[in-house]
């Protein structure tokens, strides 16, 4: 082959490769733009701008010793469950909570695979194959949010959605202007306090502690404190947010592969 030709074939060859490079870099392009629209769907279908108010299970009251007249029972708290729960199961059979944050884009379901813990990385929460996957927690959680420590996962998508906007509360005044947040299951609403966002190395938080020992969920903590950098927000009260009390850990991607972004919130009732 002579060399002009040989300089075309390589031209050719290199001409399909880089072809190859653009479709694929359209494609991802286009998935990260339209990554999170099935939640949006999602979202209109379950999700309600008002909804009926769940009360709480009544405790009896211990029996009194000396007759006196009743008094007027005080009215019991109730609070508005937005989600409608049998809606979302009948789309999405693995989700168990919901999810919202003001002033983010954080409004989603939370699932969890009982089987394969992988699962939702790359499936939404309807099951579908896709770059955003879905807000999960793992099987080594129980879904009452009655753990020690839970820690529920999502992408960090450019186009803004999962968990991408979860990276405002590295903005100290965000962080402080927006402390609370709210989990939905199906008879209750879960509030939480935000104690800290920091950076944390890629350890498998659960599988690396022990939170059955209260201990060790204090050690966690203050190794937070120990180890907070200049860019780390944290709560000078941190160290005792995990004393009886249960935390929620959200985590996602900082575009570091040795390194993911944590939100630690405590359980206020």
């Amino acid at each position: 082959m002579s060399k002009h030709k040989g300089r075309m074939a390589l031209g050719i060859v290199l001409a399909a490769v880089a072809a190859v490079c653009a479709v694929v870099a359209v494609d991802q392009y286009m998935k990260q733009k339209m990554a999170g629209d099935t939640y949006d769907n999602l979202r209109k279908e379950v999700v309600a701008s008002s909804a009926p108010l769940v009360t709480p299970e009544a405790t009896s009251a211990p029996e009194s010793v000396v007759e006196s007249v009743p008094e007027t029972p005080t009215p019991t708290p109730t609070e508005a469950i937005p989600v409608d729960f049998a809606a979302l199961r009948a789309k999405c059979p693995d989700a168990y909570a919901w999810i919202t944050i003001p002033d983010t884009n954080v409004d989603y379901p939370i699932v969890q695979s009982a089987t394969d813990n992988s699962y939702y990385l790359n499936h939404t929460s309807e099951g579908e194959a896709r770059i955003e996957g879905a807000i999960f927690t793992e099987n080594i959680n129980s879904r009452d949010f009655t753990d020690p420590v839970t820690v529920v996962y999502g992408h960090n998508m450019r186009n803004g959605s999962m968990f991408r906007t979860l990276h405002k509360f590295e903005d100290r005044a965000f962080f402080e202007s927006h402390r609370e947040f709210t989990v939905y299951t199906e008879n209750a609403a879960h509030h939480y306090k935000i104690m800290a966002a920091v950076t944390h190395d890629n350890s498998h938080i659960l599988n690396s502690n022990d939170f059955s020992k209260p201990e060790n969920v204090t050690n966690f903590l203050n190794l937070l404190l120990a180890n907070k950098t200049q860019s780390d927000i944290i709560d000078s009260e941190i160290s005792t947010a995990g004393e009886n009390g249960k935390l929620l850990i959200l985590s996602t991607c900082n575009g570091n592969s040795d390194q993911r972004f944590l939100v630690i919130a405590k359980k206020e009732q």
